[in-house]
């Protein structure tokens, strides 16, 4: 998606946060009318950026390389 300019990253930064919002309104709505409910919402965005800005650390060969070895991030 980067590579496709400011302009597309920012749209879909916007729409991701959108459904994030609708997503935990939705988690809290279902919670209050399902009685005995438990629910839990991850956000994996932040682990995978984590990793992903420091892969080698991770021990990834870096955060592009797509492949079937143990140390690549996109198996």
């Amino acid at each position: 998606m980067t590579a496709q300019g400011t302009t597309a990253t920012s749209l879909e930064a916007s729409v991701i946060a959108g459904f994030n919002t609708k997503l935990l309104q939705y988690a809290a709505d279902f919670k209050a009318n399902n009685t005995g409910v438990t629910n839990y919402v991850y956000d994996s965005n932040a682990q995978f950026s984590t990793i992903l800005d420091d892969a080698s650390a991770y021990g990834f060969i870096d955060n592009s390389t797509i492949g079937s070895n143990s140390n690549d991030f996109w198996a």
